[in-house]
């Protein structure tokens, strides 16, 4: 988000899915697409946020266009989102309800039928 503090309070009201991933990680690029799809499905129920743990030199403007991700991206340099929620790896999703409290914790790839069950999931009221 262009180099600014962002917080969770700006999707307040909405289910987050928080994506951890890396530009070197086969399984958070196999997850890309489908995660791309499902934040178009809901946008007034949920939304999906990428954390990229990468180093600030990795570009990962490509990658993203490639995949033609326009759901929110944040980078984690600092690892301080990563401390936050005992991220140890990528990738890693982390659902918080439209309530603020966080629902699951997955480490590692999900394919895309479990992707669309968790989202489906998240969109009931």
């Amino acid at each position: 988000m262009q180099g600014k503090p962002a917080g969770l309070e700006r999707w307040e009201g909405k289910a987050v899915y928080l994506n951890f991933w890396s530009a070197n990680c086969g399984g958070c690029l196999a997850e890309m697409d489908t995660l791309q799809a499902l934040s178009q499905r809901w946008p007034d129920k949920l939304v999906v946020v990428g954390v990229n743990t990468d180093p600030e030199q990795v570009d990962i403007a490509p990658l993203l266009a490639k995949h033609g991700i326009s759901y929110p991206v944040l980078r984690d340099q600092l690892h301080i989102t990563q401390d936050r929620y005992q991220v140890i790896g990528t990738p890693t999703s982390i659902v918080i309800d439209a309530r603020g409290r966080v629902r699951d914790l997955h480490q590692g790839w999900r394919k895309p039928e479990e992707l669309q069950a968790v989202f489906t999931r998240l969109a009931q009221p």
